[in-house]
């Protein structure tokens, strides 16, 4: 499904009422632009929910305002990697207001460094009626430079596309900023992550200039003010699939990242950059920015994304791919065995493979090895297969749907004969004593029974992840087919998405009201899941919200399926 109307980029846009041309995050108006006008239906980034800061909290962040002309300006943020370069969202260097978005010219940027509020330049964008950029001091820009790889359309059929891959940009400034590097003052240099990208589950911080109260769709603009947010990395597959190497996301209960905050910074431990933020979601009631909404970001420590930086023409691809990671598994049972398919990538990568217990994390198996012997101990576990694909240019993980909960193997019964020697005396003359030994036999038919095995037959299994969840944020559900002994062709799968819901990420299915479907093939004993993300509406009242899933294929057959998340 397309980002339209579920995410947006984080930017702010010029406008009197309008504010962020698409969900990116970037923020501003100017004057006289007409109500509604420079504005899309994806979303860019500002910080709601977060705590007010200093720029020496973060002091590699930099204010972006691009001025085009008086009916067509934005905002957004940037990192500073050098003397001389600032590192921000490629979106942000695109002006959109026209029928298809073009490099806006470099004499249009405007950067401003050392700053803990900006409301003047703001100000003057929006009210004076004449621009003046020096209300603070500013560098100017020299060259734009985006990602090759980038689609600021946003429009092809690739899942990069879909999930904003790629979306970052570097400027060239006018002249060199004199950096504090050390000394614990601004304005200074980022420093890049050693340890990769951030783990799942992992906290993540950033700062920007962005909204600091959620907006309606392309309304409010920002007060200037530098704010900061930290966030949990969401775990893998939860929202983005086949680029994971490229993009990760995160979420905070009391938070989000909202217009204006496009190409700040997401660091990790040490203050060290681990990602640029480019996108947001829009919840079920068409709202930006809602507490635990998810942030999108550019995973900037893969190294295909870090050669660019460093100015790079050809960095090494990294792998993409895993949507169609699978397992056969004739039974959960003890004894029975696991063997999966990490499904198809691009640039030829190595594979580790992880089996992991879903309820504690603990990994059970780790090698080259795609297949696991389910062990007595497994009783309980819900197992998921992980593929962990490498090459020169980064690392993607993809992972499978949980097994159902592990059960004992079968019972088994026996029946054995035994056989035993009895000595007995017998009474004899009396001139002579003897004794005689009989041997008898208590037997029972030696069997070894246990109930015939069936054949397998097709089935369809609803799961959800997490299986609690609070009104305002996202759940993932997960549609699992077998296909049994026969394979199956062009089957027709689609999961009802629930009233007080909306789809936040539908990858490869055909959404129409309220129903996501897709067209699938599952292989003789195999199976093909399929998955999507949900927004729950921060209005949605406490209860039991139903999942329901169904397939249908040729001649009339059909399976449904159904779970039950719980909302509080």
């Amino acid at each position: 499904m397309s980002r339209k109307g579920t995410r947006r980029r984080l930017r702010a846009l010029a406008a009197t009422t309008v504010v962020g041309g698409a969900l990116g995050l970037g923020l501003l108006a100017a004057p006289g632009l007409a109500h509604g006008s420079h504005h899309r239906a994806t979303a860019h980034a500002a910080i709601i929910g977060g705590t007010s800061a200093t720029i020496g909290q973060a002091p590699w962040t930099v204010f972006i305002l691009v001025y085009v002309n008086d009916l067509d300006a934005w905002s957004c943020d940037g990192v500073i990697l050098d003397s001389t370069h600032v590192l921000t969202a490629g979106h942000c260097l695109y002006d959109d207001d026209g029928p298809a978005p073009t490099l806006a010219p470099a004499s249009d940027f405007y950067v401003y460094a050392d700053q803990s509020n900006v409301s003047s330049v703001i100000d003057n964008v929006i009210f004076d009626p004449t621009f003046d950029p020096s209300v603070l001091p500013f560098v100017g820009v020299t060259s734009t430079r985006p990602d090759p790889s980038y689609d600021p359309t946003g429009e092809q059929e690739t899942y990069a596309s879909e999930y904003d891959a790629y979306d970052i940009g570097v400027l060239t400034l006018a002249s060199p900023l004199t950096l504090n590097n050390g000394s614990g003052q601004a304005p200074q240099a980022i420093s890049f992550g050693s340890s990769g990208s951030p783990a799942p589950s992992s906290t993540v911080s950033m700062s920007g200039f962005g909204l600091e109260s959620p907006p309606q769709v392309g309304e409010g603009f920002p007060d200037g003010s530098l704010n900061t947010l930290s966030q949990t990395v969401a775990p893998v597959g939860m929202c983005v699939l086949s680029v994971d190497a490229l993009v990760g996301c995160s979420t905070s209960p009391s938070g989000s990242t909202c217009s204006g905050d496009s190409g700040s910074a997401i660091t990790g431990p040490g203050n060290d950059l681990v990602g640029i933020v480019d996108a947001g979601t829009i919840d079920a009631d068409g709202n930006l920015c809602d507490n635990g909404s998810i942030t999108f970001f550019a995973k900037v420590t893969t190294p295909e994304l870090t050669d660019f930086i460093d100015g790079s023409a050809n960095p090494p691809a990294a792998p993409q791919g895993g949507v169609n990671i699978g397992c056969d598994l004739s039974a959960p049972v003890v004894g029975a065995t696991i063997s999966c398919s990490p499904g198809s990538w691009t640039g030829s990568p190595s594979f580790t493979y992880e089996f992991v217990d879903d309820n504690t994390g603990q990994v059970l198996q780790s090698g080259s090895s795609a297949s696991y012997v389910i062990q007595p101990s497994d009783v309980g576990r819900a197992i998921y297969f992980l593929a962990i694909a490498t090459n020169a240019g980064g690392t993607g993980t993809s992972r499978t749907v949980d097994t159902s909960p592990i059960q004992s193997a079968p019972a088994v019964t026996t029946t054995s004969t035994q056989t035993t020697n009895v000595a007995t005396s017998s009474p004899a003359p009396s001139t002579t004593t003897s004794s005689t030994t009989t041997t008898t036999s208590r037997s029972t038919t030696t069997t070894l029974t246990q109930q015939p095995k069936p054949r397998p037959q097709p089935a369809l299994h609803v799961s959800v992840n997490p299986g609690h969840v609070r009104p305002g944020s996202h759940l993932t559900l997960h549609v699992t087919l077998l296909a049994g002994t026969s394979p199956l062709s062009r089957v027709r799968v689609c999961a009802d998405v629930p009233a007080h819901a909306s789809v936040a990420s539908a990858s490869g299915a055909s959404v129409k009201k309220g129903v996501a479907c897709w067209t699938v093939n599952v292989r003789a004993d195999g199976e093909h899941v399929v998955s999507i993300v949900l927004a729950v509406a921060k209005h949605a009242k406490a209860g039991s919200m139903t999942l329901a899933a169904t397939a249908t294929w040729s001649r009339g057959h059909e399976l449904s399926g159904r779970t039950r998340v719980s909302v509080s």
